[in-house]
């Protein structure tokens, strides 16, 4: 074979080899909505984050969502917010969100079929997390920590659509979520 053939077929079977894993690695439809929900999200645009839930309820969403601090002990959101604290919950997110989380990183996304409209994504976040400190309004240095979790997909609408979280923290100098929460009272 010549040298413009051998080289013709190693550039073409590069090309397919990047397509293939291109194709095999891409985002689900549903792992696309969970990333552009934390996306919209972590930017502060809260109304645009919220269409990403399902029945378009950012209060319900967080409601059902449990938490497993660092300490093991495990959180239902909506035991601390009540329906009549729908607004205090939402801004306690978005507070804890963009006073406390200093860094987002996925590193790992993988979505099992449920039924034909739901799925569960189990994801994983590197993070970094700002701890209080005494000084009033004053922020701690960051540390690592991670989430590990699922997001409970429903498909509505045409699209898929976040119904709940069932989420872990992780850390290795423990994580806020229980001073914060207990801080409310």
């Amino acid at each position: 074979m010549p040298y413009k053939t051998i080289a013709f077929f190693a550039i073409l079977l590069a090309v397919l080899s990047l397509a293939v894993y291109w194709y095999v690695s891409r985002p689900t439809p549903e792992e696309k909505a969970l990333l552009d929900f934390f996306s919209e999200f972590k930017n502060g645009k809260y109304a645009e984050a919220q269409e990403y839930t399902a029945n378009n309820d950012f209060y319900t969403m967080a409601a059902e969502t449990s938490v497993r601090d660092t300490n093991g002990k495990t959180y239902l959101i909506g035991s601390y917010f009540p329906e009549s604290q729908r607004e205090i919950l939402r801004y306690s997110i978005e507070t804890y969100v963009r006073r406390h989380i200093s860094k987002w990183k996925y590193t790992f996304m993988e979505t099992a079929k449920m039924g034909t409209d739901s799925s569960v994504v189990h994801f994983r976040l590197d993070i970094g997390i700002r701890e209080f400190t005494t000084g009033e309004g004053m922020f701690g240095t960051a540390h690592e920590g991670s989430v590990e979790g699922n997001a409970f997909m429903v498909f509505q609408n045409g699209q898929w659509a976040i119904e709940k979280f069932e989420l872990n923290l992780s850390s290795d100098e423990g994580l806020v979520l229980e001073k914060y929460l207990s801080m409310r009272y």
